[in-house]
């Protein structure tokens, strides 16, 4: 054992110790609550985005795969590889934009590949939650190694959002699989160099293939690099600080102090991150500023002359560009989000970037509104979260939001409440009845249940 530890040691090997070692006991009740409600948040986000046309091709496409019965596709309850269950539902939560923020979007990929894989072992209620904190952990714990040194989308050319989810899934895939510390270890090296990265063009250009990079792909993908492991096959020790590792493509500076720090103290679900607007979360910020504004001084499209934005520069090469060219990269159009907004003076629903309600706002405003906002960079701005906003009435009159704390940041949660009405309502377009209560149910009794099954018949049509 100490000589296999030996030979596979790298700067994954803290991580490693700490999700073979971390049982629920040894996890604080607030940080388990967090966990619940993250399974809440993203089952009715997967739920939801099971109801697009896109959802039932990815059906498809892992039906005509073939294989053992193994884990189940949640809603239409088709049995099939983990590895194939994990992608599909890992896709379903990203389609809609609706899921959560936490180091990017921990939770499609870390609760995708702990589902589909706890159902498979038959793990219990508290191996499964367990997974799913040291999921958000590993996530989050590669994430900000570079985080803030990452480079511009439009020079790196990808969205590493997808590959700390990698690394998470086959560490929690591994434990789950009862492998050891050491096998683990492997499990994350061997899917650095398995994993899949969301090219920015996908973002950019369109196509309903992105969904599978930020959740899909990397439970996947997780889930084989620990079956590799399981069969004895070794991945690479350097793979993330070698010197053409992975942190030097992703950014220009690393820390790789947070892969060892305060392990098993700070806990990055004890400061979740949640959606309350169904778009990219660089988009948050000004909306809640525009809904504000628009609510506080009643004010209608009619009402508006100009309207200009401030965010920090890296956000707008994500969400500051012209016109959406679709339904699809209307998620990610800030002016499409903020014309939206002040017309329904809601926050951003899911159908409001869907094909149908996105013609009809085309038609009614949105793109005459559009043309009223002017988007600037502003240095002073160190994260997302900030942005101002500024919009001049038709009779000169200009009011004015600054804003740090969107709704869904660690400073202004959203409360279990608001969470529950988040999860009723995407589940409520599916599943009719007391479906939903049954899910929660589900999910608050998972520490006292044997295994997953409850769960899982929870999650589906039967």
């Amino acid at each position: 054992m100490e000589a296999s530890k030996q030979q596979v040691g790298s700067i994954l090997a803290p991580l490693a110790h700490l999700v073979s070692e971390t049982n629920l006991a040894r996890i604080p009740d607030e940080v388990i609550h967090q966990a619940e409600l993250s399974l809440v948040d993203t089952y009715g986000c997967m739920i939801r985005g099971y109801s697009t046309e896109e959802a039932k091709k990815v059906v498809a496409v892992e039906k005509s795969l073939g294989g053992r019965r193994e884990s189940t596709i949640f809603v239409s309850g088709e049995r099939v590889p983990a590895i194939s269950a994990a992608r599909a539902n890992g896709y379903f939560g990203d389609i809609m934009e609706f899921n959560d923020l936490v180091s990017g979007h921990a939770g499609i990929g870390t609760i995708s590949a702990a589902t589909a894989v706890a159902e498979w072992q038959k793990a219990s209620g508290e191996a499964f939650i367990a997974a799913v904190v040291l999921g958000y952990e590993v996530t989050s714990r590669i994430y900000s190694t570079f985080y803030q040194w990452k480079k511009d989308y439009t020079e790196c050319c990808i969205t590493p959002v997808g590959p700390p989810n990698t690394f998470a899934s086959a560490a929690i895939s591994a434990k789950l699989m009862r492998l050891d510390e050491s096998g683990i270890q492997e499990a994350m090296l061997i899917a650095g160099s398995l994993l899949g990265v969301c090219p920015s063009e996908s973002l950019e250009a369109g196509g309903f293939v992105k969904p599978y990079m930020f959740g899909g792909w990397p439970a996947s993908v997780g889930i084989f690099s620990a079956i590799c492991a399981r069969e004895g096959i070794t991945g690479t020790k350097t793979i993330l600080d070698g010197k053409m590792g992975l942190l030097r493509t992703w950014s220009r500076e690393f820390d790789l102090r947070p892969l060892s720090d305060a392990l098993g103290e700070n806990w990055a679900l004890m400061k979740p991150r949640r959606k309350a607007h169904a778009c990219c979360g660089y988009t948050h910020s000004p909306l809640d500023g525009m809904l504000s504004i628009v609510r506080k001084y009643d004010l209608h499209p009619a009402d508006i002359a100009q309207v200009e934005v401030k965010v920090s520069p890296y956000v707008i090469p994500m969400v500051g560009g012209p016109a959406p060219a679709n339904a699809l990269a209307s998620k990610f159009s800030l002016k499409y989000l903020l014309s939206v907004s002040a017309m329904t003076r809601k926050g951003i629903q899911p159908e409001d970037t869907e094909e149908a309600q996105f013609n009809r706002y085309l038609k009614e405003g949105a793109s005459a509104l559009m043309e009223k906002i002017t988007i600037y960079p502003d240095k002073s701005f160190p994260h997302y979260a900030y942005s101002s906003i500024r919009v001049v009435t038709k009779d000169r009159k200009e009011y004015s939001e600054l804003l740090e704390n969107p709704k869904g940041d660690p400073g202004n949660p959203l409360t279990e409440e608001e969470i529950l009405d988040k999860f009723r309502t995407q589940v409520s377009s599916v599943f009719p009845g007391k479906k939903a209560d049954r899910i929660v149910s589900a999910i608050y009794t998972l520490r006292r249940a044997s295994d997953v099954s409850k769960l899982i018949s929870a999650l589906t049509k039967r």
